[in-house]
C-alpha cells in the first residue's frame, strides 16, 4: 500500500538504461499515482538539445532516482547524470531492478529500494518513503565516470560526449563559454563545478565571477519555470503582474518562452495605435489606455530621471524649399521624433532643483510668479503632448535639461543667453520646417494633398473629413502622416514653439517679450487651412495654451 501520509508532491529525475524502459515506465506510473512529478528522458523531443535538457531536469528535481541494472551501471550517461545530481546536492534514491547487480561503493552506501521482484507493496512503500528520507551526498564524494563506458541514454541518438571530471580544464572552459553564450546556464554551472573540483584552474579564468553569475542565472531560470508552469491556468492580468515583479526583482528581461508577447497588455494597444486602417477615435482610445498601463515606446517616456528622446537625424542633403523659396543647406542636426510628452516635462516639475529654481529663468522677461507655478495640463495622459507650456516654460525646460547633460560631462558649458550653444533647445523655424516638409517643399508632411485621418485636427469644420477628436492624442498616433524623415505629429495635435521672433524671424533673442513663432497646427484648429507645414502662427511667450507644446533639437544626441 502507498503511504498516504507522504503525499506531498516531489519533482523527480529518473536515470535509467534503454533496456530497462518497461520496468522503469511501471515505476514512473506508480510515482505519478503517488502524486509525484517524475521526469525521464522518454519525454525528450526530436530537435531538442538533449544534454542541456537533462541538466535542466536534474537541476529542477528534488530527488534523483537511479534505476540500477548492469546496463545502467555500465552506462557513461547514467554515471554522468548521477554525478551531476551529486554535484548539485540532490538526494539520491537508488532502485534495484535485478538481483544480479553489484553497485559501486558510492551508490551502495544508500538504502536501495528493491524492485527485482517487481512492484511489490514493500518495494513501493520503500521507494516512496525513500524519496523523503534520502540524504544529500557531499559534492566531494561524487564518483568519476567509468573508464570503459557503453550504452547511451534512452531515446537519444546523438553521439555527443557528456563532460566528465577527467576532462582537460581548457576543454571544460571552452565548453563553458559555449554554454554561456547559448544561455544554457544549468550546463554552464555544471561545467564550472567540474572546473572548480579539478586540480588546477586555468590561469586568468574568472571562476568565482562566473560561478556567481551562473548560480544567479540558474535561480532565475528556476523561478521563470515556476511562472511558466502557471501560464496556462492563471488570469492574464495576474500573470503580467507576476512577470513584471520577476523582471524587476532580478533586473533582467529574461523571457525565453516569450511570455511578454503572450501577456503584455500593452502589445495589443501598440498594434492598434500603429495601424492606420483603424479609425482615429479607436486609436485615440487605445492611446489613452496605453498611458494608464505605461507606454513602452522609445522616445515617449523617461529614463534615469530625464526625458528619453528618440532622436531623428535630419541630414545635410543640399538645397531645400523654405516657405516658397530655395534655402541654402542646413548642417546635420537631430530632432525629437515626438513632441515633448506630459511625462517628460513632468521630470522638470518634479525635480526639487527644477521648475521653481530661478537659475533656469535668469534674464527671461517673465510675468511675476510665472516660474512659481506651471500651467495645468488640460489632457492628463502621460503619453500625450505636454500642453499649456509657455515659450518661457520651454526655454527654462531646455536650460535645465542641458545643465543636467553638462553636469554628466557630455557637453561644454554654454552661453546661457545663446540657445544655439545649448545641448538641447527649441528648433529654429528653418529646422522645424525642413524636418516637417523635407527638401521638396511639399504642403503636408506626406505630400501636397490633404488626406482625411492623417492628423489630429478638426476636419469637420471645413468638411475635409469626418473626424474631430476634441483633444490631444497620444504622440505618434498617425504613422501615415509622418514627415519624409520619419518625424511624427508635425501636423496637428499641438502647435509647437520655435526659437524665432514672429515679427523678425532672424532674431533669436530670448531676453525680450516679443511674440514667438508656433508651427504645425493643433487638435483644435480646423481643416487644412491652418495646419499645413509652411503656416506660421504667433503667441505671446508667456501664453499657456491647451493647444501649444514643443519638441526639441540638438546638434549631437546625448550619449547613453
Amino acid at each position: 500500500m502507498i503511504n498516504h501520509e507522504l503525499e506531498a508532491t516531489v519533482r523527480l529525475f529518473i536515470s535509467y538504461a534503454r533496456v530497462d524502459y518497461f520496468q522503469v515506465s511501471q515505476i514512473v506510473e506508480i510515482l505519478r499515482r503517488s502524486g509525484h512529478e517524475p521526469w525521464f528522458d522518454h519525454a525528450l523531443l526530436p530537435g531538442q538539445d538533449w544534454q542541456a535538457e537533462l541538466l535542466r531536469a536534474i537541476e529542477a528535481c528534488e530527488a534523483f532516482v537511479y534505476a540500477l541494472s548492469p546496463e545502467s551501471l555500465a552506462s557513461q550517461w547514467c554515471q554522468w547524470e548521477f554525478q551531476q545530481a551529486v554535484l548539485l546536492g540532490r538526494p539520491i534514491v537508488p532502485v534495484k531492478l535485478q538481483t544480479n547487480i553489484h553497485p559501486p561503493e558510492a551508490i551502495s552506501r544508500f538504502q536501495i529500494a528493491d524492485f527485482s521482484d517487481g512492484p511489490t507493496p514493500a518495494a513501493v512503500a520503500g521507494l516512496v518513503g525513500g524519496i523523503y528520507q534520502a540524504k544529500v551526498v557531499p559534492a566531494s564524494a561524487a564518483p568519476h565516470a567509468p573508464a570503459n563506458p557503453n550504452g547511451a541514454p534512452a531515446q537519444v541518438a546523438s553521439g555527443t560526449p557528456a563532460p566528465t571530471s577527467h576532462a582537460n580544464p581548457q576543454d571544460l572552459v571552452q565548453q563553458f563559454y559555449q554554454a554561456r553564450g547559448a544561455n544554457q546556464w544549468a550546463v554552464a554551472l555544471s561545467l564550472l563545478r567540474q572546473i572548480q573540483g579539478g586540480k588546477k584552474v586555468p590561469r586568468g579564468f574568472r571562476l568565482d565571477v562566473y560561478v556567481q553569475e551562473a548560480e544567479q542565472m540558474v535561480v532565475i531560470e528556476q523561478d521563470y519555470k515556476g511562472i511558466l508552469a502557471q501560464a496556462d491556468y492563471e488570469d492574464p492580468a495576474y500573470m503580467w503582474d507576476i512577470l513584471t515583479d520577476f523582471w524587476a526583482e532580478y533586473a533582467t528581461s529574461y523571457d525565453p518562452a516569450g511570455l511578454n508577447v503572450r501577456f503584455n497588455p500593452t502589445l495589443p494597444l501598440l498594434r492598434i495605435i500603429s495601424d492606420p486602417t483603424i479609425p482615429p477615435p479607436e486609436r485615440a482610445e487605445a492611446g489613452r489606455r496605453l498611458s494608464e498601463l505605461g507606454d513602452p515606446r522609445h522616445g515617449v517616456g523617461v529614463k534615469d530621471g530625464l526625458p528619453e528622446i528618440d532622436w531623428v537625424e535630419i541630414p545635410d542633403d543640399g538645397e531645400w524649399i523654405y516657405q516658397d523659396s530655395k534655402h541654402s543647406p542646413l548642417s546635420t542636426y537631430y530632432i525629437s521624433r515626438y513632441p515633448i510628452t506630459y511625462a517628460q516635462f513632468q521630470t522638470f516639475i518634479d525635480d526639487p532643483a527644477g521648475f521653481t529654481n530661478p537659475d533656469w529663468w535668469q534674464g527671461l522677461a517673465i510675468p511675476d510668479g510665472h516660474h512659481q507655478q506651471s500651467g495645468e495640463q488640460a489632457f492628463k495622459y502621460w503619453n500625450h503632448p505636454r500642453e499649456r507650456m509657455s515659450w518661457f516654460d520651454a526655454i527654462a525646460f531646455c536650460r535645465w535639461w542641458s545643465a543636467k547633460l553638462i553636469a554628466k560631462g557630455r557637453y561644454p558649458t554654454p552661453d546661457w543667453t545663446n540657445p544655439l550653444t545649448w545641448p538641447v533647445r527649441l528648433p529654429t523655424e528653418q529646422e522645424w520646417e525642413k524636418a516637417a516638409r523635407g527638401t521638396d517643399g511639399r504642403v503636408y508632411p506626406w505630400g501636397d494633398e490633404y488626406i482625411s485621418g492623417y492628423a489630429n485636427i478638426d476636419e469637420k469644420n471645413t468638411g475635409v473629413g469626418p473626424y474631430y477628436l476634441e483633444q490631444t492624442t497620444a504622440v505618434g498616433l498617425y504613422p501615415q502622416g509622418q514627415s519624409p524623415y520619419g518625424v511624427m505629429d508635425m501636423y496637428g495635435n499641438v502647435w509647437e514653439w520655435c526659437l524665432n521672433e514672429y515679427g523678425e524671424p532672424d532674431k533669436l533673442d530670448i531676453l525680450n517679450t516679443n511674440s514667438r513663432v508656433l508651427r504645425g497646427g493643433s487638435w483644435s484648429h480646423y481643416g487644412n487651412l491652418n495646419a499645413c507645414a509652411a503656416v506660421r502662427n504667433l503667441a505671446s511667450p508667456s501664453s499657456r495654451l491647451s493647444y501649444g507644446g514643443c519638441r526639441v533639437v540638438c546638434v549631437r544626441p546625448p550619449s547613453p
